[in-house]
């Protein structure tokens, strides 16, 4: 019982900006971003609103660092499947299919 919560409190230690950003994205792309609230996110994290404190001035922060990473990640996902497109042009009218929808 000991070690299990030494286990536990190990991981939520080792916590990061970016597990709080990818939790938030989960909340978001389910729920939407009005559902996410430092409180509840802790608690479905299984820690204390001071992890998130520490990594986080606010929630206005933590959206605006979620929103970033979602950005980066799907501008990465969108660079990599247009860049297999040999032709310019057809190239041109993937990105427009893919982001006019």
């Amino acid at each position: 019982m000991v070690a299990q919560a030494a286990d536990k409190k190990k991981e939520r230690s080792t916590l990061s900006a970016a597990d709080w950003e990818k939790q938030a994205l989960v909340l978001i792309a389910g729920q939407g971003i009005r559902s996410v609230a430092v409180e509840s996110l802790a608690k479905r994290m299984g820690v204390t609103k001071g992890s998130f404190y520490w990594h986080f001035p606010n929630r206005r922060a933590l959206l605006e660092q979620s929103l970033l990473r979602w950005e980066e990640h799907d501008a990465a996902n969108l660079q990599t499947s247009l860049g297999a497109i040999a032709d310019p042009r057809e190239r041109l009218r993937s990105f427009f299919r893919r982001t006019g929808r």
